[in-house]
C-alpha cells in the first residue's frame, strides 16, 4: 500500500487561474487539472499582497460575465481554508540581486515583476506554478550565472 502524498505549500501565478476553464482548450484543461490536483491532494495555496492584488484584478468575476473557472476554485480553497496570505510583501533580497544583473530593461522588468513569487515561495516548499515561461528563462538563466 503506498503512503499518502505529503501536503504542499505552494505558489500559483494568476496566470495559471486565468487560463484555467472548461474549454476545449489544451491550456485550459492543463491549468484546470492543475488546479483541481491542488485541490484533491490538500496542497495549500500561499500568496504575498502583490499576488492577491493580481488575483483580484485578474481573477474577480466581470461585469456582465459569470464567476471564471479559478475565480470558482479559489473560492472552495478559501473555504477550506487553504488559501493563505502573508501578513506583508516578504524581502528576502532577491529584488536588489536582481538590479544588480547585468541584463537588458526588458529583461529586468519581466524578472522585477515576479520577483514577488520567489520571495513567497522562498518561505514555504520552494514550489511556483507559472505559465510564464519567459520569466522561468530568466531566472534558471540568472541563477545559473
Amino acid at each position: 500500500m503506498s503512503q499518502p502524498k505529503k501536503a504542499r505549500q505552494l505558489v500559483v501565478d494568476c496566470d495559471v487561474l486565468t487560463s484555467a476553464g472548461t474549454r476545449d482548450n489544451p491550456r485550459s484543461t492543463v491549468c484546470r487539472l492543475a488546479l483541481e490536483a491542488i485541490r484533491d491532494n490538500g496542497h495549500t495555496i500561499h500568496f504575498s499582497p502583490q499576488l492577491q492584488r493580481e488575483w483580484t484584478d485578474h481573477v474577480a468575476p466581470q461585469p456582465g460575465k459569470g464567476p471564471s473557472y479559478g475565480y470558482t476554485w479559489s473560492l472552495q480553497m478559501l473555504r477550506a481554508r487553504r488559501l493563505k496570505l502573508l501578513p506583508q510583501q516578504p524581502d528576502s533580497g532577491i529584488a536588489h540581486a536582481v538590479a544588480q544583473l547585468p541584463v537588458r530593461a526588458p529583461e529586468q522588468r519581466a524578472m522585477q515583476k515576479d520577483v514577488h513569487l520567489l520571495e513567497t515561495a522562498l518561505l514555504h516548499d520552494h514550489i511556483i506554478l507559472s505559465r510564464d515561461e519567459n520569466a522561468y528563462c530568466l531566472f534558471f538563466d540568472a541563477a545559473a550565472t
